[in-house]
């Protein structure tokens, strides 16, 4: 009885089955031990029309006299920044920064400590000064200034933004 074909049949079964079992856990660890070796912004996507960078301020830019409550009237906006180095690009970003290049960038919270600005934020941001390194999502500006107004549109944004402390 030993013997029989439908024992034999039922030992390749099994067989196949542990062989297909551990093939799958094999395959499982591998998996997990890639996705734990990328770095830490790699996982983040990089959304249309933007760059991941990270830069140097330069100068900050004295706010818009325009007699306005807004924000960027009381508090700078614009910046000067040096681009240290460029992590990656998002899909439709048509400017090839490269490191070293200068930029003026509209930061689109200010340059200032949030914390006193934007009191309902769940986010805030520390400000930034002449000198300081921060990393970035550059976001390219398309839009044409409004005719007539005689504004022009500013060609990169800023909207959050990571201060970076480097140790000595």
């Amino acid at each position: 009885m030993v013997n029989s074909p439908r024992s034999a049949r039922l030992c390749v079964s099994a067989l196949l089955i542990l062989l297909f079992a551990f093939s799958t856990v094999s395959c499982s660890k591998t998996s997990a031990t890639v996705q734990t070796r990328r770095p830490d912004y790699a996982h983040d996507i990089i959304p249309p029309q933007a760059s991941r960078i990270t830069a140097t301020v330069l100068a900050v830019l004295p706010p818009s006299v325009d007699g306005s409550d807004s924000p960027c009237a009381q508090h700078p906006c614009h910046a000067r920044i040096r681009v240290d180095s460029v992590l990656g690009y998002g899909q439709g970003f048509s400017s090839a920064l490269s490191t070293g290049d200068t930029l003026t960038v509209f930061f689109e919270y200010t340059l200032a400590d949030t914390r006193t600005i934007f009191f309902d934020f769940q986010q805030h941001f520390p400000g930034l000064r002449p000198g300081d390194t921060f990393r970035a999502l550059v976001y390219e500006n398309r839009a044409e200034p409004v005719i007539g107004s005689g504004k022009k549109a500013d060609r990169y944004t800023i909207t959050a933004y990571e201060r970076m402390i480097l140790s000595k």
